[in-house]
């Protein structure tokens, strides 16, 4: 029987991080490359380690599905799970029923309504 002992885990999941945090550099920089010159490199890593911990508290367990939190996070703001202005936000991210795709789906629908409403009122 194969043992994975809890500190051989713990450097798969930091090995993971990291090649997470690598792609998503890199896919930061090809949608928003005005943006990330502007913050520079160490921000926009330190942006993208914090979505991966914040998002991973959250139950994300997918890349796809923390990538998404990651895009949210500049779309609406580095703060959206807790901004007033997206409720919806923390109800999704907080309901411990739903697994890691459907709350990336789900935060997605709501960011889109939420999105378009704002766009319609003029904001």
């Amino acid at each position: 029987m194969l043992v994975i002992r809890d500190a051989q885990m713990e450097a798969f999941s930091k090995l993971s991080e990291s090649e997470f945090q690598s792609r998503a550099f890199k896919h930061l920089q090809q949608v928003l490359p005005e943006l990330c010159s502007a913050m520079g490199e160490p921000a926009v890593r330190q942006s993208i380690a914090q979505a991966y911990r914040k998002a991973r508290a959250y139950g994300l367990t997918y890349e796809l599905d923390i990538l998404r939190y990651l895009n949210l996070m500049y779309v609406l703001g580095f703060g959206f799970d807790t901004d007033s202005r997206y409720p919806w936000a923390s109800e999704i991210l907080s309901d411990s029923a739903l697994r890691s795709g459907t709350k990336a789906r789900k935060l997605m629908t709501a960011a889109r309504t939420a999105l378009a409403e704002r766009k319609a009122s003029g904001g």
